[in-house]
């Protein structure tokens, strides 16, 4: 009698089928679960080489020790830690510091299976395959013969002793055995148990049961998916962490010519050296005329102009003839007016080179020098959308409050010491500024400032699409977005849109992350307000560069000019630049290693959004 007729005949669609097809639903999770387990096992975290001096440093600092060696930083044996002098062991390392997930402590971070011993998980990842494969023909031709039900037993018993096992594997040779009995289980499970519940349905049913597999198998896919990019491979990622981990992947395969010199650098090297390089002029008004008719759009300078050198040796030098508060804003600045009544804006330094300023992005008061480095960074990356800056030491008694109008001077504090010795202290007029916190001159009344060119024209204030709450317990919805770029490639023009990834970049490098507000000229951004960068230089907050790695935008010729300052030359031409300013050094070594450190994290988000997008991301806008 045909076996579909006494199915239809004894029920073929009852309880018992509906139970069936249930459990085969719950292999398939186990055994994805199962498969999927190597993943969470073989999860290497952020690691370095252990050295006795980086055992009470927090993981940004050791990171940014090893910063300079980039994908190999991970295997590198210090064997001396002076300052910033670093000398390699050319012993293999043999123990690490690891910066664990969540706390999670993975097998290979247990039994230090990295640099050299890193082949040692995948061994065992294989042999978990392998025992796939035998395991598929083992427990089938044993369900031939002790039946199905048994076999199913006993490929379950089989995962559970593999995977207990796998947790107390102390070398190489247990770990792959116990990974190749665990793999025994894993494909054999799925496919007894598809057995079992097709075998007494009719083909009807077998047909929808093929269905529902089919759709566990795409939920299967799907998982896979997520895992892929959970374990930082390329592909559209849902979180910023997301993108933090494939961000340390690319990091770890950079290409080897963004590590190296590019030897188009010594072309433009040689260039920027002769444009800046300060010298006297004598007449300073004609300077102040060149410096006005300059800017076009929002280029406040020419690419390369003679004038240059000299307009910053005058801004040096001239001296000041009028002082006054400038109230707008947050931060404390003073009018200064220069002869020929050139108005310039002065603000004083707050902090020394080497303070720290900790919590978010945005604390602390303006950092004075963040102003000039700012300057000689866009024109090194062809950015010249920054005032022109110089650093000088004012004399806080003479030059300021001799020179200040009646509200500056009552805005000056003058203290007198028991032995008739004078200081005076400043602390202006703004929305922040008040009596207790004063910038104060040393014994000769000097203090340390930046003279920032006011930029010709009408400058129009704009809010940022990437603004902070400034809240703690709030955050803005492209904090948490990583499609937020979507809708405003629908309101903006793509040409303003690429202005504020060039300001993103260029905030990025320098850890500026205040830039709620940003001004336009002739409906182009320029880069106003500059002062909040370098607080930090152990921390790289990655948020910054939203625009850049939402939008997947870019032009063409800020990337190549981007990798013209590959291999650690970025900050030596911008250092070589400032050495003639009044305030050199600008910033610390720190600081330093901080801005080639991002530069490579910038190029590792280029390279993830030309994964997904290829070259259609480069405008020539």
């Amino acid at each position: 009698m045909d076996f579909d007729k006494i199915l239809e005949k004894c029920g073929n669609a009852g309880r018992y089928q509906y139970l069936m097809i249930l459990l085969l639903g719950y292999i398939a999770f186990t055994t994805t679960v199962h498969y999927y387990s190597q993943n969470i096992i073989g999860f290497v975290p952020q690691h370095w080489c252990y050295h006795d001096q980086l055992a009470d440093l927090s993981f940004e600092e050791i990171a940014a020790i090893y910063a300079p060696f980039g994908k190999d930083a991970s295997c590198t044996r210090l064997e001396k830690i002076e300052g910033n002098n670093l000398t390699v062991s050319s012993e293999a390392c043999q123990r690490w510091i690891y910066n664990y997930d969540y706390g999670f402590r993975s097998m290979n971070a247990e039994l230090n299976w990295v640099c050299d011993d890193a082949y040692k998980a995948r061994i065992g990842q294989s042999l978990f395959f392998l025992g796939s494969l035998m395991g598929t023909f083992t427990f089938g031709m044993l369900g031939d013969r002790i039946g199905r039900v048994r076999a199913v037993i006993l490929a379950n018993q089989c995962g559970f002793v593999g995977d207990f096992l796998t947790t107390y594997a102390t070398n190489l040779v247990q770990f792959a055995s116990f990974r190749c009995i665990s793999g025994l289980a894993a494909t054999a499970n799925y496919y007894l148990m598809f057995i079992l519940g097709c075998r007494r349905m009719n083909k009807r049913t077998v047909i929808i049961v093929g269905i529902i597999a089919s759709l566990l198998g795409l939920v299967l896919g799907a998982n896979f998916y997520f895992m892929y990019y959970l374990n930082i491979e390329e592909g559209h990622l849902a979180s910023v962490r997301a993108l933090e981990n494939m961000i340390r992947h690319k990091m770890r395969h950079l290409h080897p010519a963004y590590l190296n010199r590019n030897p188009r650098f010594f072309m433009f090297r040689n260039k920027l050296l002769k444009n800046y390089k300060m010298a006297p002029y004598e007449n300073a008004s004609v300077l102040w005329d060149i410096a006005n008719w300059w800017p076009h759009e929002n280029e406040i300078y020419p690419l390369y102009d003679s004038s240059m050198g000299h307009l910053l040796e005058t801004l040096r030098k001239e001296p000041i003839t009028r002082v006054s508060n400038l109230a707008r804003g947050t931060q404390l600045k003073l009018l200064t007016r220069l002869s020929n009544q050139q108005k310039v804006i002065f603000k004083p330094q707050w902090y020394p080179r080497d303070e720290i300023i900790e919590g978010a992005v945005y604390s602390g008061k303006d950092r004075h020098t963040a102003e000039v480095y700012a300057f000689y960074l866009g024109a090194v990356l062809d950015l010249r959308w920054t005032p022109i800056v110089v650093g000088r030491v004012v004399n806080l008694k003479t030059e300021i409050y001799a020179m200040g109008d009646q509200e500056l001077q009552n805005t000056i504090n003058i203290e007198v010491d028991d032995d008739g010795n004078e200081t005076y202290c400043l602390y202006g007029k703004c929305h922040y500024c008040n009596e207790e916190e004063t910038v104060c001159g040393d014994e000769k009344h000097n203090i340390e400032g930046v003279f920032i060119y006011i930029v010709p024209g009408t400058l129009a204030k704009r809010r940022s699409p990437w603004q902070r709450t400034y809240k703690e317990d709030r955050r803005a919805p492209w904090e948490d977005d990583m499609t937020y770029c979507k809708s405003l490639k629908n309101k903006m023009e793509t040409i303003r849109l690429l202005d504020l990834i060039d300001v993103a970049i260029f905030d990025y490098l320098i850890q500026n992350g205040d830039r709620h507000h940003y001004e336009t000229r002739e409906e182009r951004v320029v880069l106003i307000d500059n002062g909040k960068a370098f607080g930090n230089p152990n921390k790289d907050h990655l948020d910054i560069l939203a625009p850049l790695y939402q939008c997947c935008l870019l032009r063409k010729s800020t990337w190549d000019r981007l990798q013209v300052f590959s291999g650690g030359v970025l900050t030596e031409i911008v250092d070589r630049l400032s050495k003639q300013d009044a305030l050199y050094p600008l910033i610390t070594d720190k600081h330093k290693r901080g801005v080639e450190r991002r530069l490579l994290v910038v190029y590792a988000v280029v390279e993830y959004c030309m994964d997904l997008e290829g070259d259609k991301m480069f405008k020539t806008l």
